[in-house]
């Protein structure tokens, strides 16, 4: 998702990223922000990601959703242009692991999937805390456990290596089945 937002609306996706300050990135940047919270995001993982605090965030959001109500014409220009942008688009795996695959020595009809399991990945919801913090009031907040992770704080990451014969007419739906955070 950010490196989309940065290529539609012409701004490097290091300047978002980055410290520096202006009012033209300050305001992309929180447009940006008001976008992945709307797609789900916490704001305590915004601003990790962005290395800034929970409050900046929140009033960056707030900031942003009142110049798009005042009717600031470039922020509005930036918000119809990325109005496409959904969860589906967002940035996913950064970490870099390499499975060289093989063909193994002896294979039987009982053995052919094999699946390696990726330790060590923190919870990108909670940023490994194990909760996630819900406004229920003015300045009052809830703990709740992290949906995503169950309350550990860390993920793991199967990748299923299942095979098949060449030209196997079997049903492509008894596959296992892959599901996204």
């Amino acid at each position: 998702m950010i490196s989309e937002f940065a290529r539609l609306i012409d701004i490097p996706k290091e300047e978002l990223l980055g410290k520096r300050r202006s009012q033209r990135l300050d305001n992309a940047r929180q447009l940006l922000w008001k976008k992945m919270r709307q797609n789900g995001y916490t704001v305590t993982w915004i601003a990790e990601l962005f290395h800034r605090t929970h409050s900046s965030v929140s009033k960056g959001i707030q900031r942003s959703q009142f110049l798009l109500e005042t009717g600031d014409r470039l922020v509005t220009y930036w918000n119809q242009k990325t109005e496409s942008l959904t969860l589906d688009s967002i940035d996913m795996s950064e970490r870099k692991e390499i499975i060289e695959i093989r063909t193994p020595r002896y294979i039987t009809r009982v053995r052919q999937m094999e699946t390696y399991t990726f330790r060590g990945f923190s919870c990108p919801c909670c940023s490994g805390r194990g909760y996630t913090s819900v406004e229920i009031g003015k300045d009052e907040w809830r703990d709740d456990a992290c949906a995503i992770c169950g309350g550990t704080g860390a993920l793991e990451a199967d990748v299923i290596i299942q095979w098949v014969a060449k030209n196997d007419d079997r049903d492509k739906n008894n596959a296992p089945e892959v599901s996204r955070i």
